[in-house]
């Protein structure tokens, strides 16, 4: 037997294995399956290991959520944090509405995810901190944990900066709850104007911080169900939006699942040991329309594109090194439109010879790569990685710099880690000294927001 910390190491080292990045999530402040129909953080109970009875006050959560931070510092195979589940209205029995506005209001969703976000970044300054929206804001009304109206207005600010900061909202269908939204032919375009852009949506047209869809999926109606599910998941795709699907197991009431049904049982192997056997039926059609055109994919072979360097996504997938050193220049990915690394056809001229290396951006709503050569030095603004052209590559060079400077900062025990005059051309954005905006800058400089570098 093991308890349930041992249990979630077993999973968590299984996800290493296959190369599955995970976050954790805080569904409800006590130990329920229903639990995620109480709209805050705070305020249930449970009895502790030793009998005693433990109150689940905002300290004790934030505490819990810490201590994690600090306990899985040194596994990359836990990324982040989903703070709360939905945090919404008093259905479900809380005392009040969880808000969202710049008061010490102890039901005040920003104020407490600010507060849990300095004490998980204080113990892992590389974790990710997803926070979702609330259910109402000054009047607006949204899905439970959906509504980051708020955010325009009073952002999450932790003390050691936004960069780790992801917002999350959920988005159902009709089939989910129905809403005003589809009471029309709607389209893209209805659905943006009508809930999504004021919503969440805004925070990927004005690139104002990184989103997740946290959760969607649904079940299969041949309606407006499905009318919905074709729509999201093309904007998803179309705005490199990263996205969680709800959900996996067959037993979600409004939802279903990816798969319709699990047998467990056993089998004798050749050896005349008997192992379980587990046969999963899954739901063909949900997968291969909705799910599949989502995932992370090589344009023409196929390959899942995994977030791990080395490791592999599973046996039909490929790791980040493998992706960018094998397939970014010759087929791109499915999220790039077909387009190569470089945006262009590929030279028929042969390529000149780099050393290469990987880096996930965990801050920004797409996984992007650098590929770095040293040991040329051209003085051109933006050009971190030192090969002589500024590309996205310079930008994630600066990530990778933030994220890991003990390997790839100047002193750093990687070889191609960046170097002072990398440093030097990487300072664009107008203030002294390289930060996250400054990799920002670079980007919207590619993207033609700006005619060239460093901006004023």
């Amino acid at each position: 037997m093991v308890n349930s910390q041992e249990l979630f190491d077993i999973l968590l080292a299984k996800c290493k294995k296959y190369g599955v990045k995970c976050f954790i999530d805080i569904h409800s402040p006590e130990s329920n399956n229903s639990g995620h129909n109480y709209g805050l953080w705070y305020g249930k109970s449970f009895e502790a290991n030793d009998g005693k009875n433990v109150e689940v006050t905002t300290d004790v959560w934030i505490e819990t959520l810490a201590w994690c931070a600090g306990h899985y510092k040194g596994d990359d195979t836990l990324i982040g944090f989903d703070l709360k589940n939905e945090p919404h209205s008093k259905y479900g029995g809380a005392p009040i509405d969880a808000i969202w506005d710049d008061s010490d209001a102890p039901n005040n969703w920003k104020k407490a995810a600010q507060d849990c976000a300095d004490a998980v970044l204080e113990k892992n300054p590389n974790a990710l901190i997803i926070i979702e929206g609330v259910e109402g804001f000054e009047g607006h009304g949204a899905w439970w944990g959906g509504n980051l109206r708020g955010v325009a207005k009073y952002p999450v600010m932790p003390k050691s900066g936004t960069s780790q900061i992801v917002y999350s909202p959920h988005d159902y269908g009709p089939k989910v709850s129905d809403q005003s939204w589809f009471h029309k032919d709607f389209t893209e375009e209805t659905l943006l104007d009508d809930y999504w852009r004021d919503t969440w949506a805004y925070l990927v047209e004005k690139d104002m911080y990184p989103l997740l869809i946290g959760e969607w999926g649904g079940l299969l109606d041949g309606g407006d169900n499905e009318k919905w599910l074709g729509l999201i998941r093309d904007y998803m795709i179309k705005n490199h939006i990263n996205h969680t699907f709800w959900c996996l197991n067959d037993d979600s009431g409004d939802t279903g699942g990816l798969w319709k049904g699990v047998q467990f049982g056993t089998t004798q192997g050749a050896d005349g040991k008997i192992v379980g056997k587990t046969t999963i039926d899954w739901d063909q059609v949900k997968y291969d329309t909705y799910y599949y055109p989502a995932i992370w994919k090589t344009s023409k072979t196929k390959k899942f594109i995994g977030l791990d360097h080395q490791v592999a996504l599973g046996k039909d997938g490929i790791s980040l090194n493998d992706f960018y050193a094998n397939y970014a220049a010759s087929e791109g990915s499915n999220l790039d439109g077909g387009k190569t690394s470089s945006g262009n056809p590929i030279s028929s001229e042969d390529p000149k010879t780099t050393t290469t290396s990987t880096v996930t951006t965990t801050t920004s709503s797409v996984t992007t790569t650098s590929t770095t050569s040293q040991g040329v030095s051209n003085r051109v603004y933006g050009d971190t990685n030192l090969d002589g052209e500024v590309e996205l590559s310079d930008a994630i060079l600066i990530m990778q710099d933030l994220a890991n400077p003990d390997k790839y900062g100047q002193s750093g025990s990687d070889p191609l880690h960046i170097t002072s005059q990398g440093l030097d051309n990487g300072d664009v954005d107008g203030q002294k000294g390289v930060t996250s905006n400054d990799a920002l800058t670079i980007q919207k400089k590619l993207l033609g927001f700006y005619d060239k570098l460093p901006i004023a």
